[in-house]
C-alpha cells in the first residue's frame, strides 16, 4: 500500500517482471486503509512513522488490521546516528540537517529509531524486539549519491526549504556541486542510522 499512483505502477511493474502473480496493490491511507479488520497476519511499516505526526493514530490502525497474533514490522530513521566522511562530506551534513528539519517541520520525528522499542510498547505490542543497524540500501555512495542529487534538485524539495527558510537556491546549487565532488573522494562514505523493530498484537 501506497500513497501515490506512481508507486503503485512501479510496484505491480517489478511484480510483473518477477511472475510475482498472488499480490495486490493499492492506495490508501495509513489512518485509514479502506482494508478488513483482522485480515493481516503480518503489516511491515518501511520509514513510515518517523514522517507522520500523529503516530498513535496510525498504529492503532495497523493493530485493527492484523489478526490476534500477528506480526507488525517496522523500520525507521535515527538520523542523529548518520555520519559521513571523505573530501567535501561537510555537503553531506549540510543536506542531511536540511532533511532532519523538513520532517521536523512537518510534524515528524527524524529521531524515532532510538525509541521504536518503546513506541511499540505504548502501543500495546508485546514481544517487542528492536535492533540498531545500518541501511544496507543506502549507505553506499552508489546508491546515496543519486538520492541525494535527487532530493537536492527536486522543485518540491527546493521550494519547501527556500519557504522555510533554511537555504536559499542558490546554497542548494552549491550542496549539489559539493556532492559530486564528495562522489569523486576515495574516501567517500555515507552511513544511515536506523532501527529494525518487531512486535505482535496480543492474543
Amino acid at each position: 500500500m501506497r500513497p501515490r499512483e506512481t508507486a503503485i505502477a512501479d510496484a505491480a511493474a517489478r511484480a510483473a517482471k518477477s511472475n510475482v502473480a498472488n499480490v495486490r496493490f493499492t492506495v490508501g491511507s495509513v489512518f485509514d486503509s479502506g482494508l478488513p479488520a483482522g485480515s493481516f497476519d503480518v503489516a511491515v511499516l518501511c520509514g513510515v512513522l518517523g514522517h507522520i505526526p500523529d503516530r498513535d493514530r496510525a498504529l492503532r490502525h495497523v493493530t485493527d488490521l492484523l489478526k490476534p497474533g500477528g506480526i507488525i514490522a517496522v523500520r525507521d530513521m535515527h538520523k542523529e546516528a548518520d555520519w559521513w566522511s571523505g573530501a567535501h562530506s561537510e555537503a553531506v551534513g549540510r543536506f542531511n540537517g536540511l532533511v532532519a528539519g523538513l520532517i521536523r517541520g512537518g510534524g515528524g520525528d527524524p529521531f524515532i529509531g532510538g525509541r521504536l522499542k518503546r513506541v511499540l510498547l505504548d502501543a500495546g505490542f508485546v514481544n517487542v524486539v528492536a535492533e540498531p543497524s545500518y541501511s544496507r540500501a543506502l549507505s553506499t555512495t552508489t546508491s546515496s549519491v543519486p538520492f541525494i542529487l535527487g532530493r537536492v534538485r527536486e522543485p518540491g524539495f527546493i521550494d519547501r526549504i527556500v519557504a522555510n527558510g533554511d537555504a536559499t537556491r542558490e546554497e542548494l546549487g552549491e550542496i549539489a556541486n559539493e556532492i559530486e565532488l564528495w562522489s569523486q573522494s576515495p574516501d567517500a562514505m555515507y552511513a544511515i542510522a536506523e532501527c529494525v523493530a518487531l512486535g505482535s498484537k496480543p492474543l
